[in-house]
């Protein structure tokens, strides 16, 4: 752990029981035109939204709604919600949702332009490095967001997943605009989530602490929040899926997300993340913490047995609270607490029970991103995903 570091939030976040009624507020400061991104108008989530506008409306701002996200958003559907938000003139965009709404919502405001089409081709061999500074297009617009979940930590980092429809590929574009000016995070809105999704984003949360937690940019501050997030996960989630309307049990959940978004934001992922680009990019029908969970465990045997196992037994420590035992023994400890959470979770599934077919298990295996991975050999990697798909 380095005693230099940088760490960068330039995020306002107002987090508590009932702030969604600020959000006219927050909106009216950027603009009186807003393209409000969501996902579409059902039940539940409806409900939410439609409260959204109501307070929205009463501060005299105008709504354009964009209800076209899509699970894994897609370069389609951006490319639509900005030709929208181009013919009606907004001034500022409100994402809110999950992550799908919360990236779209990014990248509307990032690549937004009335004068010219969006080069895709130069935004992701551009935007690729999550710490450099890349100054922000003329026409940018003020991006604020509302989380309705507690997983993707979307609202305070400076990353947008988009998926490539034409090559399957889910890619990732980093830039420092990505950060909401603003994010209201409030846990009563998060009760709509059902128990699968509840479990999956869950998982998400875990995986940013861990992993940022394991990188090679972690810090003081950054250690601290992700051990935080990690040790709430493991109290509040299998609470939270046992009563989904405990505002008390959402809180805590709600909490851990944005700990641990910070934390992926400053310290970065390692390899799980990257491989369930690869596995939602071929098969987007499974949603992003489920593709996570699916290489936990094949990650989690390889790390504790090389650079992991210090950080494993320090984890285990001090989420047990037990002091005793080898580095070593610990390490293995908390690999295998991490897989009997996952059990109880429910998420103890392969590739095979999502009914992957053998031909998308090969694109999946023989993607050449796995040529162009730092953080281990391809063989390695390979072995992860191999595990993935029959789970013992």
């Amino acid at each position: 752990m380095t005693n230099k570091f940088d760490f960068f939030l330039p995020t306002r976040i107002r987090f508590g029981v009932g702030r969604v009624n600020e959000i006219g507020d927050v909106v009216a400061t950027y603009g009186t035109r807003c393209l409000l991104v969501t996902g579409p108008c059902v039940e539940p989530i409806k409900e939410t939204y439609d409260r959204v506008k109501s307070i929205l409306s009463k501060k005299g701002v105008d709504i354009v709604h964009f209800d076209g996200v899509v699970p894994n958003p897609t370069i389609e559907s951006i490319n639509e919600a900005i030709e929208l938000a181009k013919q009606k003139r907004v001034d500022c965009v409100l994402g809110v949702g999950g992550g799908s709404a919360i990236d779209s919502a990014k990248l509307i405001a990032l690549t937004y332009s009335r004068k010219k089409e969006i080069d895709w081709k130069h935004i992701f061999t551009t935007y690729t490095n999550p710490f450099l500074y890349y100054p922000s297009p003329k026409e940018s617009l003020p991006l604020i967001s509302l989380t309705t979940t507690s997983g993707t930590g979307s609202h305070v980092t400076q990353a947008a997943v988009v998926t490539n429809s034409s090559t399957d590929e889910k890619l990732t574009v980093f830039h420092p605009s990505n950060y909401p000016l603003e994010s209201i995070v409030d846990p009563e809105l998060i009760v709509t989530m059902p128990k699968r999704g509840t479990a999956a984003t869950g998982f998400d949360v875990f995986a940013h602490a861990l992993e940022s937690y394991l990188g090679n940019r972690t810090n003081r501050i950054t250690s601290l929040l992700s051990k935080i997030a990690i040790k709430t996960v493991f109290e509040y989630l299998p609470k939270v899926l046992d009563d989904l309307n405990n505002i008390e049990f959402r809180e805590r959940m709600a909490s851990a997300d944005t700990l641990a978004g910070i934390c992926l934001a400053n310290g970065g992922a390692t390899i799980p993340h990257p491989l369930s680009e690869i596995i939602g990019g071929i098969c987007p029908r499974i949603s992003h913490g489920e593709c996570l969970v699916l290489v936990y465990p094949g990650f989690l045997r390889y790390a504790a047995t090389n650079s992991g196992a210090d950080k494993f037994d320090k984890l285990y420590k001090y989420v047990t609270g037990e002091q005793s035992g080898s580095a070593e023994s610990n390490a293995s400890a908390f690999v295998e607490k991490v897989l009997q959470f996952i059990k109880d979770i429910n998420l103890w599934n392969s590739l095979k029970d999502y009914n992957v077919r053998e031909s998308e298990y090969e694109k999946i295996m023989n993607n050449e991103i796995l040529d162009h991975l730092p953080f281990a050999p391809k063989e390695v990697l390979q072995k992860i995903l191999q595990e993935a798909y029959v789970r013992e």
